[in-house]
């Protein structure tokens, strides 16, 4: 199963507070489904490279992050679709974003509102569960 991850307004809020202050909780959610590897479909992987992009994560969690989407003229679904043909043809995959708009195949978006927060959690796990 593939996650693929927005940061601004999932691991973090889009504006104030601290940077990746909800890491803990996604990370939680990680070491319970071991099978889930993590490819970065945020825009600031046109600004940090991939290793920079894993130190913000937990040690044991980083190489489970193995790679990042290309930035295409597209939704973000057009590029997790392209990511996906290229190196996972057929596999499974969910994303955690906070923008509807950017998605043409919703239902495998958990969307966020402003943060990874409880009742993102609990859908994320709900559906992990269910693959």
């Amino acid at each position: 199963m593939l996650l693929f991850l927005d940061f601004d307004g999932v691991v973090h809020k889009r504006r104030d507070g601290p940077e990746f202050c909800y890491v803990p909780r996604l990370a939680a959610v990680l070491r319970d489904f071991p099978a889930v590897e993590v490819v970065i479909s945020s825009s600031w992987r046109d600004t940090l490279t991939l290793d920079e992009m894993r130190a913000k994560f937990p040690e044991d969690l980083r190489l489970r992050i193995i790679g990042a989407t290309p930035r295409l003229n597209g939704s973000r679904s057009t590029e997790i679709k392209t990511w996906v043909k290229s190196n996972r043809p057929g596999a499974a995959w969910l994303a955690l974003d906070d923008e509807l708009r950017r998605f043409t195949d919703k239902r495998r978006l958990v969307l966020c509102d402003d943060g990874f927060l409880e009742a993102e959690e609990a859908e994320l796990r709900r559906r992990l569960a269910r693959r």
